[in-house]
């Protein structure tokens, strides 16, 4: 899958978070082959989304490399999270995979929407 192609769907699937189903809408983006994953959550209305990234799923390199190049992360118990504009949260996410989880250029994800 192309980086381009992913953007596009990153910030689609991130824009039904604000601009449909009810105040409680999520969507899991997730790698194809190694099922790495960014959650993100938002309500119709809103603005932004918040990009959540749970800390179990992390190595110890990763959560450093979170903390140094997601400086405008709140890093929680549990999770990293920071508040994005769908066209923001799809760069966040781009760079999340690419850098983070060190996927290829060509990684694919699937995606799956909860709207409330």
């Amino acid at each position: 899958m192309r980086k381009n192609e992913r953007k596009k769907i990153f910030k689609t699937y991130l824009e039904s978070l604000i601009y449909d189903g009810g105040p409680n809408n999520f969507v899991i983006f997730s790698e194809i082959s190694t099922k790495r994953f960014v959650q993100a959550a938002g309500g119709n209305g809103g603005r932004l989304v918040i990009i959540d990234i749970p800390k179990v799923s992390l190595s110890k390199n990763e959560v450093k490399t979170l903390e140094r190049v997601f400086v405008l992360f709140e890093k929680m118990d549990e999770a990293f999270q920071g508040q994005a504009t769908p066209e923001q949260g799809s760069l966040i996410l781009e760079k999340v995979f690419r850098e983070v989880f060190l996927m290829p250029d060509n990684y694919s994800i699937e995606t799956e929407l909860i709207l409330s």
